[in-house]
């Protein structure tokens, strides 16, 4: 397991209203680059290091979206939970090349992912 560390955007509503929830708009340009529109929803694409994003502050709940290079995209809203100080969460993809056969959100409590680097 590696991480991912071009190819693809992100962007984060980090103030998500469950109650609420606001309407996003994701454009695709024909160089495949995504555009994030809509609610709080912010393109950090340029906070990344090393395949890693690393978010302060976020609210309860929280909606962050993906766009690969390959026009395929993920999303999620996740319920922030407090095991530590610090959380680590990760979104593996079972097939980098063809995520279609999808992904799974871990929660990472030890090991080598389980420090923010």
């Amino acid at each position: 397991m590696e991480p991912i560390t071009s190819g693809f955007q992100v962007a984060v509503d980090p103030a998500y209203d469950i109650d609420r929830p606001p309407h996003y708009t994701i454009g695709v340009s024909t160089q495949a680059h995504s555009s994030f529109s809509g609610g709080g929803l912010r393109d950090l694409t340029s906070q990344l290091r090393n395949g890693v994003l690393r978010l302060d502050n976020v609210g309860k709940t929280f909606d962050i979206e993906f766009a690969l290079a390959n026009g395929s995209s993920a999303s999620a809203v996740i319920y922030r939970q407090c095991f530590a100080p610090e959380t680590v969460r990760l979104l593996v993809l079972k097939n980098a090349q063809k995520t279609a056969d999808g992904a799974d959100w871990l929660w990472v409590k030890s090991g080598k992912y389980a420090t923010v680097q």
